[in-house]
Order: C-alpha cells, then sequence, then structure tokens
C-alpha cells in the first residue's frame, strides 16, 4: 500500500488509493464491480479525445485506450442506486502498468474544468489487472493453516477492540485476481462506506501473526480488508443499502424446469415460498420426522425461509421456542414460488414454440422427400419422433404449471432463531398437506454434475457417486476441504469446496438476538460465531475465478457429498462487494451452511417434551430421509430391498421397468407413424400428439388446504 492509505478513511477510499492500476477522482469510489450505462455525450466531452490521448501518451500509457462516457451505479450499495457521470478511459494492454495512472488522472481533470466540464469525474484503469480478487477455499493441510488458527483468537480481540460491531467476516483463504495467482490471506469484511485507519490495523494484525511465526520464510500472509456481509436472504434486497433484510419484492423469477422431469415429477431443490409472500426459498430434500410413534413426510428447508416478515406473537414465539409437532406454529408453504412459475411458463412457452418449428420443418422435409422418392429419410422421421414426444412433455408440463402455485403444506418444527453451541441453527420442517403429494415429487435424487462441478475439476482424486439412478439414503457430516454439490432454487446445481478454515461471522445488529434451547434470550455479544462456508469456481475458463455457490433463494439446499451423503444445509451467504463480475445477481456470494448433525441434534432438542421448569422429559423427534420414488408399485427402493444383493436386485428391477416402458413408448410411437404415413392432415395437432391447442391433460384438483 502507498502512504497515501495512511489514516482514517472510508473503506473503498483505502482500496482505490491502494491499488496501483486504478486512478479515480471520485472521492469515495465504488469498488469493482459496478454497473455502467453509455451517458449521451450532449456536451462534447468525446471532442476532446485527442487531448486526452495526448496526455495518457505524456505520463507512460498506450496510444489506444477505450474512452467511454458512462453513468456508473452499485446496485445494492449505499447511494449505489444514484448514477455518478464518469469519464472512464480503460486499458487492458500490460504495457500500461507501469504508467503515472494519478498524474495522468489529475491533468485530465484540470483539462475537464478549463472546457467546462465540471460534473463529471475521472477513471483511469487497467481492467486486466485492477483489484477483483476472487476468493478461494485453502486446503486445511495448506502451511497457512497453524499459523493462522495461533494467531486467530488474538485477532479476534484486535477486530473487536478497533472496530466493534463493525466487521463482518474473520476467514482465512487462497485470494488473488486467478486461481493461479491466489495466496494465502487473512480476509476482514466490514460494511459499506466503514471509517478507519486500516493501514494501521493491517500492521497490528501483521505484528499479531508474526509473534506466533517469527520466521519471515514461513510468515507470508497478506491481510486484506473488503466490504462484505453474512446474511440470509429470500430475495434481491431491495433498500439501496448492501446490508438491507434482502426480503425484497425485486428477486426476479427463475425458471424451475431443471427439477420437473418428464413425467411432471419434482426433485429435490425446488423453489417454495410462505402463501401471500413475495420472498423465495428452497425445499432441500424429501424427509421424515418421527416422534412417539408417529412419522411425518415433507421437506427440510430453512427457518428464515418459512418466517414471516410482518411481526407478531406467533412469530416471537417461534423466534425463541421453535416449533414442534406438540407446538405447530402452522405458517402455509406452497410450491412454486409465484414468480417462479411465471418464468417457468415463460422458458417452456419458449421452448414449445422452437419444438412446434422444427416438428413442421420435419414435416415439410418429409412431405417432399415422399414427393420426389417415394419415401422418407429415417433420420428426419426419428427427429420428428424426438420432437413430438419433447411438444408432448412441454404440454404436459405446461398443465401442470396451470395449477401451481400448489400447496405443500404448513411448518410443524422448526428451530427459531436457535444459538447451540456458538453455532446458528435455521432449520424447518413442512409437512406435506396431503399424502397425495408423494405423486408429484421425483424423491431425493441428483442428476448427473454438469462439466466443471464434479470433484476433479476441483483436483480432489475421489470417486463421485452422485446419480439419478439411485435416491440418497444417509446423512453424513461436513469436512473441511471437502467437495459438495448442491441444487438450489436460483443458482441450480452446482459443484463447490468447503473451506479449509472455519470463519468467524460477526453478525448485524438485527441478526444478533437468538436464543437458547430453552426458549431464553441469548445475545452474541462477542459478535461471532465460527460457521462452514463453501465456495465455488469457474474451473471452465483459461483463467479460473470465483463464481456464487449461493444467491438469495439458494437457503434450505441440501449439500451432497461425492459419496452421496447429505451433509449439510445451506442457510446463508457470504457476500464480498468486490471481486469478479457475476451474472444476474450483483455480487459473488459463498454459502454458509450447518453440518447435518448439528441439525439432527437441534431438532431432537427442539421437538423435545419439556416441563414447566424446562426439564425435557422425553425424547425428541428422529429425522430420516424420505424413501419414496417415482417408479411403478413394482419397483422397490434399495431401503426396502433386504438381504443380500439388495443392489444388485434393485438395479435389475429398475432395468426391466425402464425397457418395458421403452416398449411401450417405441410401440405408440410406431403406431403414430403408421396413422400419419396413411393421412393427407400435416398440420400441427393432427398425428395424435396433444399440443397447445388440444388434448390438454385433465387439470391436477389436490384439494389439500383445509
Amino acid at each position: 500500500m502507498s502512504d497515501d492509505t495512511n489514516g482514517e478513511m472510508t473503506i473503498e477510499t483505502y482500496l482505490s488509493r491502494g491499488d496501483p492500476y486504478r486512478a479515480t477522482s471520485h472521492p469515495n469510489p465504488f469498488p469493482y464491480p459496478f454497473q455502467t450505462e453509455a451517458l449521451p455525450d450532449s456536451g462534447g466531452i468525446l471532442g476532446h479525445q485527442q487531448e486526452i490521448r495526448d496526455i495518457l501518451t505524456s505520463k507512460g500509457f498506450p496510444a489506444y485506450p477505450h474512452i467511454r462516457l458512462e453513468k456508473v451505479k452499485k446496485l445494492g450499495y449505499p447511494a449505489g442506486n444514484i448514477a455518478t457521470n464518469f469519464l472512464r478511459i480503460i486499458f487492458y494492454d500490460p504495457s500500461s502498468q507501469s504508467a503515472d495512472f494519478k498524474g495522468a488522472r489529475d491533468d485530465i481533470k484540470r483539462s475537464l474544468i478549463q472546457h467546462g466540464f465540471h460534473d463529471v469525474h475521472v477513471e483511469i484503469v487497467n481492467l486486466s489487472v485492477c483489484f477483483q480478487p476472487s476468493i478461494f477455499p485453502i486446503p486445511p493441510s495448506h502451511e497457512a493453516v497453524p499459523i493462522y488458527e495461533k494467531a486467530e483468537e488474538e485477532l479476534l480481540h484486535l477486530l473487536t477492540a478497533s472496530l466493534g460491531s463493525s466487521w463482518r467476516m474473520l476467514g482465512l483463504f487462497l485470494v488473488g485476481r486467478t486461481e493461479e495467482k491466489a495466496a494465502p490471506t487473512v480476509v476482514v469484511f466490514v460494511p459499506p462506506v466503514a471509517f478507519h485507519d486500516w493501514s494501521l490495523l493491517e500492521a497490528k494484525m501483521h505484528g499479531i501473526i508474526a509473534a506466533h511465526c517469527p520466521d519471515t520464510a514461513q510468515n507470508n500472509l497478506v491481510i486484506e480488508f473488503m466490504p462484505g456481509t453474512i446474511g440470509a436472504y429470500t430475495s434481491w434486497p431491495s433498500e439501496d443499502t448492501a446490508e438491507s433484510s434482502g426480503v425484497g419484492k425485486g428477486r426476479n423469477g427463475v425458471s424451475q424446469l431443471p427439477v420437473v422431469t418428464d413425467d411432471q415429477r419434482v426433485g429435490m431443490g425446488f423453489s417454495i415460498e410462505i402463501r401471500g409472500d413475495m420472498g423465495a426459498g428452497t425445499a432441500g430434500g424429501f424427509v421424515t420426522l418421527t416422534q412417539d410413534g408417529t412419522t411425518r413426510t415433507g421437506i427440510l428447508t430453512s427457518y428464515h425461509v418459512v418466517r414471516p416478515a410482518t411481526p407478531s406473537e406467533a412469530v416471537a414465539r417461534a423466534d425463541a421456542d421453535g416449533s414442534s409437532p406438540a407446538n405447530v406454529d402452522g405458517v402455509a408453504i406452497e410450491f412454486f414460488a409465484p414468480q417462479d412459475v411465471d418464468r417457468t411458463k415463460e422458458a417452456l412457452d419458449g421452448a414449445l414454440t422452437l419444438d412446434e418449428a422444427k416438428l413442421e420443418d420435419f414435416r415439410v422435409r418429409r412431405k417432399n422427400q415422399r414427393e420426389m422418392r417415394g419415401t422418407h429419410n429415417l433420420n428426419v422421421r426419428k427427429a420428428m419422433r424426438k420432437a413430438r414426444r419433447s411438444c408432448a412433455v412441454a404440454t404436459r408440463t405446461t398443465s401442470f404449471l396451470e395449477q401451481m402455485p400448489l400447496p405443500l403444506g404448513r411448518v410443524v418444527a422448526s428451530s427459531g432463531k436457535l444459538l447451540y453451541e456458538d453455532k446458528i441453527h435455521d432449520w424447518a420442517f413442512v409437512e406435506f398437506a396431503n399424502t397425495s403429494l408423494r405423486n408429484i415429487f421425483q424423491g431425493n435424487h441428483l442428476s448427473e454434475l454438469p462439466s466443471g462441478h464434479r470433484p476433479l475439476d476441483y483436483g480432489l482424486q475421489i470417486p463421485e457417486m452422485i446419480s439419478d439412478e439411485l435416491p440418497f439414503t444417509s446423512f453424513g457430516t461436513l469436512t473441511k476441504g471437502d467437495f459438495y454439490a448442491k441444487r438450489g432454487r436460483s443458482t441450480g446445481l452446482i459443484g463447490g469446496q468447503s473451506n479449509g478454515v472455519l470463519v468467524n461471522c460477526n453478525w448485524q445488529e438485527r441478526d444478533r438476538p437468538r436464543y437458547d434451547e430453552n426458549g431464553k434470550q441469548v445475545k452474541a455479544e462477542t459478535g461471532h460465531t465460527k460457521e462452514h462456508v463453501i465456495f465455488t469456481k469457474d474451473t471452465l475458463s483459461k483463467s479460473v475465478t470465483q463464481k456464487s455457490f449461493a444467491e438469495p433463494g439458494d437457503s434450505g439446499s441440501f449439500l451432497v457429498s461425492a459419496n452421496s451423503e447429505i451433509c449439510g444445509l445451506l442457510y446463508g451467504e457470504l457476500t464480498s462487494f468486490t471481486g469478479a463480475p457475476e451474472d444476474g445477481y450483483p455480487y459473488i456470494g459463498a454459502g454458509l451452511a450447518m453440518c447435518m448433525s448439528d441439525v439432527l441434534r437441534s431438532i431432537e432438542l427442539r421437538t423435545a417434551p419439556r416441563d414447566a421448569n424446562g426439564t425435557q422429559t422425553g425424547p425428541g423427534a428422529v429425522l430420516g430421509l424420505a424413501n419414496f420414488e417415482s417408479w411403478d408399485s413394482e419397483m422397490e427402493s434399495p431401503m426396502e430391498v433386504t438381504g443380500e444383493g439388495k443392489e444388485q436386485i434393485y438395479q435389475e428391477k429398475k432395468k426391466r421397468m425402464e425397457v418395458r416402458m421403452k416398449q411401450k413408448e417405441d410401440q405408440e410411437q410406431n403406431q403414430q407413424d403408421e396413422d400419419e404415413e396413411t393421412t393427407d392432415g400435416e398440420r400441427s395437432g393432427e398425428d395424435g400428439e396433444p399440443t397447445r391447442r388440444n388434448n390438454r391433460p385433465t387439470d391436477i384438483d389436490l384439494g389439500l388446504w383445509n
């Protein structure tokens, strides 16, 4: 850092002054990334480009910069919704790195003022090397880990003494512009516009680390302060502050087609919301809750997903005591969230229009072939069959979506705002409103992980056993450095890796009131809890950067290990307001997660009967995995088959079922092809397949709400 970073200043000014590849005339500039929009050159600033280029050349810059007149915003940031006018001069050429950024900025700003342009700021930046850090998980075996762990408690005391509640996270990671350049770094998240002498605080932190590791050859830890936050959000923040509650109405809908099968069954990781609310979350998976001989079936998600935003006595009671079958809060949950239903319909309509156009094109080609040759190409026939099948599936799915949002059930057990063993607990069990819902859901499966999101993509030489052929049958525990996959409502099916060190989360004031297992209020006065965090990255690019593992709406997702155990429950995001650009949501989020062993333990605590003194008088509920399947009634799940070779028996039955289903489909398609050969009708809808205009499937009438 330069001398310009000495003294008290905002975190934004500190980062800007310390970046040798960025110079801006704005006194409190937004950190990257931010949003830009072309600004009309009504005053003629760009008419002075030659003068600007001459100044740049005199300061050692290459001859051909990108000169843009733009409005700059940073959505969700304090004052970030107010556009600021900038003349932005952008370089990507490495030869600009040794140029005089600040001198050029000052000369160009003076020139603009001389020409009468007083309301435009100047920014000169090399976007290929400026401060846009990606955060990657550090392996638990990294040599920096024991050094950090020795100094961790003293670092926490220093942050609390220096910043009070004005810090959000302390952790050890690998940080760099790309994964290749990432180095072990102690990262401190602070709220936007936080004010402090950051250089002095950095020096004190280095002193603590050096005291525990005086060997400078081993002690090479970097320290970075960044604006960032921690939280549990069901949608994008609606206010203009990055640390708002996050329960706003600005979140766009997300298509749920990836969780709907061709036979209109819904898989784990689908969209849910409180009936009549506007936030959305994720149904992690299908579970059972057993207590006193009674077994209930439903889904597990996060408590804040099913917690009404409007204060009430019932909400306050659920916050303190949680919910249990003996003390049901009864919040009604539905699926999919209305905004997601609309977006899914849009996506489906687009796919159906495309398939219908393909089908019509194949019909014309087949007709022409018959007229010219007296026969038609087998490949065209196969393509028609595929297109017809796709149209039929889309039509049935459209009818299925017309019934949504559908009633899912009511909350009968939840953690409330439980703080237990210095960890956040955030879970809720929603019991199905009707047993017929089993016929809609597919069960606890994940399809094959997409390219770039498999263990090998993270350098982990472990077998991947995640498959849509078998349901998940057991719980596991989160382990530092391990690979995990999840399907979330917002980010879909992706893989990631847990950090090798737990992070210290210092919660905002509104999140600090918590309750113990007896419903008594406790407050995280020390300011922090230790939490698991999961990261993902763009492994398919040449330069690997960080990507979002979690975004608002993903809370409630199950974390599944490479060996197909459900090990964690995603409940929040660790969000940096500076870093690599991200599509869609403005900022990159890592995932905050509960270990399933903690979930199981707190479920037992919250549901156990107690006397007037709070003494437990009986066992609590036991969480299990629901094993209902989408197969034919003849089909048994692996857990229902007993004795040796149960897996082999299961697979053999599954193959027989698939063969019979394929034979039936082929017979139906062959009959349709024969019918088409003997008819003159070539219009859509005359070949026996349902389209948008005929043969709509019977509407679903579940009648689930009382």
